[in-house]
């Protein structure tokens, strides 16, 4: 669970920068219907991770409580990501 919302939005980046995985490569596709990915690092950027592996962890939670507190997560760090790329490509 800590992997998913505001936390692991920081812990992904905070790892990123200390493997010099680059935050986001806009001439490598971002596509959101890849099978869920153990990478261990081998992304394209950060943000592409997102779409590898966290947005999709929600997915492997049992529980009642723990999967509102998934969607939640999981929501905030989607939002986390438009945002970031409306900045990238200047979308105002």
């Amino acid at each position: 669970m800590d992997a998913i919302g505001a936390i692991g939005i920081g812990r992904t980046f905070s790892y990123g920068g200390s493997h010099n995985v680059i935050m986001y490569d806009d001439k490598v596709p971002l596509n959101q219907n890849n099978d869920y990915s153990e990478a261990n690092g081998d992304d394209e950027s950060t943000i592409h991770h997102f779409y590898h592996k966290l947005f999709k962890l929600g997915d492997n939670i049992n529980t009642i409580t723990a999967k509102k507190l998934a969607n939640k997560r999981t929501e905030f760090m989607k939002i986390f990501v438009k945002e970031f790329l409306d900045e990238w490509n200047a979308n105002y």
